[in-house]
């Protein structure tokens, strides 16, 4: 990933962010095609991007 797309996020640059989650969720959802339900691949999305969002912000 882009050192300048992270630091655009630190930035809280939404178009910064919204690639990086572009970039990332379709890698995600594939890995996770195991899992049946899609409110359990909702949640290990969320799981993942959550804690990733915060020590951007820290």
């Amino acid at each position: 990933m882009d050192i300048t797309i992270i630091q655009a996020c630190k930035k809280q640059q939404r178009e910064a962010q919204r690639l990086v989650y572009e970039k990332m969720a379709t890698k995600l959802y594939h890995v996770q095609t195991s899992l049946k339900k899609e409110e359990e691949i909702e949640e290990v999305l969320a799981d993942t991007f959550i804690p990733f969002s915060l020590k951007l912000t820290n």
